[in-house]
């Protein structure tokens, strides 16, 4: 049987501070941040302009409904964005399965906007520049694939449960 001193003792974890954590994780976070708020920049204002577009009384409260619902989106897949760059530098639980979730959408987004860019050939216009946007549309696939085997790696698993190792005191 324990001791009282052995139960209440606080256990040593496995992530002391900063430099138990891998440079990945964090030039991920920062990446993760910094791509968040650069989508709440340009993409805000971009459907807020869609929305205003589509403002007509002519076109009914349901398109309108829709539009503003996108926008709210944008909004919140930003916001998500900011707070999982946040966990995932403070290595929580739910920072690491927000990103195995958002890493495994991103081929799907990716081949689907592929395809409706080729089926569409007058999407983008001669003033647009879309060897710079293909660019980074495959840089983002590149570091969600990355991603996606790095967060399923078991120490980087571990690495996130230890956190949550909370010593537990018994009666």
């Amino acid at each position: 049987m324990a001791t009282s001193s052995e139960r209440f003792r606080p256990r040593a974890s496995a992530v002391e501070g900063a430099k138990e954590r891998p440079q990945a994780i964090g030039i991920i976070s920062a990446l993760v941040i910094g791509f968040s708020v650069l989508f709440l920049l340009a993409g805000v204002p971009k459907v807020w302009e869609l929305f205003q577009q589509h403002s007509d009384p002519v076109v009914g409260f349901i398109e309108e409904l829709v539009y503003g619902g996108f926008v709210l989106l944008v909004i919140l897949l930003g916001c998500l964005g900011v707070a999982t760059g946040i966990g995932l530098h403070l290595l929580w639980r739910w920072a690491r399965v927000s990103i195995l979730i958002f890493s495994a959408l991103l081929p799907y987004v990716f081949v689907m906007m592929v395809i409706a860019f080729l089926s569409e050939p007058t999407f983008f216009g001669p003033e647009d520049e879309l060897p710079y946007i293909f660019g980074a549309a495959t840089f983002v696939l590149a570091m969600g694939i990355w991603c996606l085997f790095y967060f399923n790696r078991m120490s980087v698993k571990r690495l996130f449960q230890a956190r949550r190792k909370i010593p537990v005191a018994y009666s």
